[in-house]
């Protein structure tokens, strides 16, 4: 993302609108060769980011460009707003606009008067709202500035992180939608099993292969499915030795399922909640004869 440093300047004062220019955005200055030779030329000075300037004489311009500036894609980052401005519109009711058409830009709110609340203005903007009184200093003016355009390149990145993510997630939805489709639609049947034998997630073919619903089977321990007692333990050395294997077991089902049923065992990671790695199995089962 390109870094925003587009600054948006109303005040009916049209001296101040230079000063606003000279400080934010100074001409540059060539020094001549007997300067640099006497020193006269290494005054410190405030490196300034590379500001870009707009000015307007009153509330409803400054409107009208910010309204430009988001149809041309190149936002104001803030604004800096007098709050008195005869004979148009006062910086409260601009400031009250703008934020109509741009929930983003950060608001600086100048005045040197007191016959607007604090919490008038405020209202008016809502949100990311500085008030600065008059006058203004050089180094103050260029902070805030700086201050508000750092805030809004820091919200813009802060956006394109969360949509990034929940273009992620979605798509992740997508991909495990299709997959359980998929999942449904095959005919063998695949089984979660934590380590102890708990059952955690069946597909539709195991439930069939099996005989017994989704719900019943969550309940039940996966070593109780089968007639052979070493079921469970002999999953548990497969999983330890880390090399897939594929035995076979009778089931105990209501007499729907093939006799004997070929499962495919494979160790699979899982972290639980507390972020530790734990073992569980993947269970492949199919009414193939071994």
């Amino acid at each position: 993302m390109n870094t925003n440093h587009r600054i948006l300047v109303i005040d009916d004062d049209a001296q101040l609108l230079d000063t606003y220019r000279e400080i934010l955005h100074p001409p540059v200055r060539q020094h001549s060769q007997l300067e640099d030779f006497l020193g006269l030329s290494q005054e410190q000075k405030t490196i300034l980011p590379d500001f870009e300037i707009t000015t307007a004489a009153q509330g409803a311009e400054g409107v009208e460009l910010v309204e430009h500036a988001l149809e041309a894609d190149k936002p104001f980052a803030v604004a800096f707003v007098d709050v008195r401005m005869p004979p148009g519109i006062d910086g409260v009711e601009t400031v009250r606009r703008i934020r109509e058409v741009d929930d983003n830009i950060y608001i600086i709110m100048v005045t040197a008067y007191s016959d607007r609340s604090v919490d008038e203005m405020q209202l008016a903007a809502r949100h990311d709202v500085v008030l600065a009184r008059k006058p203004l200093g050089h180094e103050e003016i260029i902070q805030l500035a700086r201050n508000a355009c750092n805030s809004w390149n820091g919200d813009q990145i802060l956006k394109q992180q969360k949509d990034a993510l929940h273009r992620q997630v979605r798509e992740m939805s997508v991909t495990r939608w299709y997959m359980e489709k998929m999942l449904s639609a095959t005919k063998e049947g695949f089984l979660i099993c934590s380590m102890d034998g708990t059952i955690r997630s069946a597909n539709n073919a195991a439930c069939t292969l099996l005989g017994h619903d989704i719900e019943t089977l969550k309940q039940t321990n996966f070593a109780t499915l089968f007639i052979e007692t070493d079921t469970l333990p002999l999953l548990q050395e497969i999983v330890k030795s880390g090399i897939s294997q594929t035995v076979k077991r009778q089931p105990i089902t209501n007499g729907t399922t093939p006799t004997n049923s070929a499962l495919s065992i494979t160790p699979t990671p899982m972290r639980d909640p507390e972020q530790h790695t734990e073992q569980v199995i993947m269970i492949t089962l199919t009414d193939r004869m071994m």
